[in-house]
C-alpha cells in the first residue's frame, strides 16, 4: 500500500487524533523528519564538490572524513547537520532547496534505475505528498524547485506547463519568480513580479525571434494571432491581459518601489503561466 496525505488524514480522524496533534508546527515537524529520511538515504550520491558548494552557500565549515581510499574527503553528514539545525521552516526549506540544486553522481544502479537525482527528487515529492504543509515541488529536466503549494487546481497545469515550455533566460527568470515568492516578504514579492516581467519579455523575444521589448512584442504577437485567424474576442482578452500586466509590472516592479502581497504575487505567477500556455499553443497550430 502506498500511503498518502489523504490516508493519513482519514486514519487520524477515525482514531480521533487530528484535533489533538495536528497543528502547523507539528505537521511541519513531521515533514522535516520525512525529508531527513530521504536525505539520509541519498546523501552519498551527491558529488564531493556539491558538499563544498553547500557549505559555502550555507556558511558552514566543510568537514572532512578519511574514507580509506586516498585521504580525507568532504563529509556528507554536514548536510544533515544543517537541515537538522534549521531553526525555522524557512531556513529548512532554503537548505533543502540548496541540496536539490547540488550535482549528483551520474549513471544508474539497481537501487536507482531512474538515476540518483531522480531517486532523490522522487523521495522528496513523496515526503511532500504525505505531509500537510504549504510546500510543493516542481521538477523539470534541469531543476527541482520548491515553492508554496497554492491552489492545486491551478498550479499543476499553469506553473508546470510554464516551466516545461520556457527555455533559456525566460526559464531562469520564471524560476527566480517562484523562489522569490517562496520567501514571503513584500520586497521579495516585488522581485518576483520583476522576474515574471522579464520571463514574459524573454519568452516573446524567443518565440517571435527578435530583440524587442515587452510592449513592442505584445503588438507583434497580436498581429500574428490575427494572421492565424484566432478569435477576435479571445485576441482582445489576451491583448488586454498582456497590456495590463505590462503596465502593472512597470508601476509596481520595474523600479523596485511597488507594493505587492502574496495573493497578488500568486495571481501574477498563474497569469503569466496562463499566457505562456496560450501563446505556445496558439502559435504552434
Amino acid at each position: 500500500m502506498k500511503f498518502n496525505l489523504d490516508w493519513i488524514r482519514k486514519t487520524r480522524r477515525r482514531l480521533s487524533l487530528a484535533t489533538h496533534t495536528s497543528t502547523e508546527a507539528y505537521e511541519f515537524l513531521l515533514f522535516e523528519k520525512r525529508v531527513l529520511n530521504v536525505v539520509r538515504e541519498n546523501i552519498r550520491y551527491i558529488q564531493e564538490d556539491g558538499i563544498r558548494q553547500f557549505c559555502q552557500v550555507m556558511g558552514v565549515i566543510v568537514e572532512y572524513a578519511d574514507d580509506g581510499w586516498g585521504g580525507p574527503k568532504p563529509n556528507h553528514a554536514v548536510l544533515l547537520k544543517a537541515l537538522v539545525g534549521a531553526k525555522a521552516p524557512e531556513e529548512f526549506l532554503f537548505a533543502l532547496q540548496v541540496v536539490l540544486d547540488l550535482p549528483f553522481l551520474g549513471g544508474r544502479s539497481n537501487e536507482a534505475p531512474q538515476g540518483y537525482r531522480a531517486r532523490f527528487t522522487t523521495g522528496i515529492e513523496y515526503a511532500i505528498h504525505m505531509s500537510d504543509v504549504d510546500v510543493d515541488l516542481t521538477v523539470t529536466q534541469d531543476q527541482a524547485i520548491l515553492h508554496p503549494r497554492g491552489d492545486p487546481a491551478l498550479e499543476r497545469p499553469l506553473v508546470d506547463d510554464a516551466l516545461q515550455t520556457l527555455t533559456g533566460a525566460a526559464a531562469r527568470h520564471f524560476t527566480d519568480a517562484l523562489r522569490f515568492y517562496q520567501r514571503r516578504s513584500e520586497a521579495e514579492h516585488v522581485r518576483s513580479a520583476e522576474s515574471l516581467r522579464r520571463a514574459l519579455e524573454e519568452y516573446l523575444r524567443t518565440r517571435l525571434s527578435n530583440s524587442k521589448g515587452l510592449s513592442a512584442n505584445i503588438k507583434h504577437l497580436m498581429a500574428l494571432l490575427k494572421e492565424k485567424g484566432r478569435d477576435p474576442t479571445t485576441r482582445n482578452v489576451v491583448f488586454q491581459t498582456f497590456d495590463l500586466l505590462d503596465r502593472y509590472f512597470n508601476e509596481n516592479s520595474k523600479h523596485a518601489d511597488g507594493a505587492i502581497d502574496a495573493a497578488e504575487n500568486e495571481y501574477l505567477i498563474y497569469q503569466t503561466g496562463l499566457l505562456v500556455r496560450y501563446v505556445d499553443r496558439a502559435l504552434r497550430t
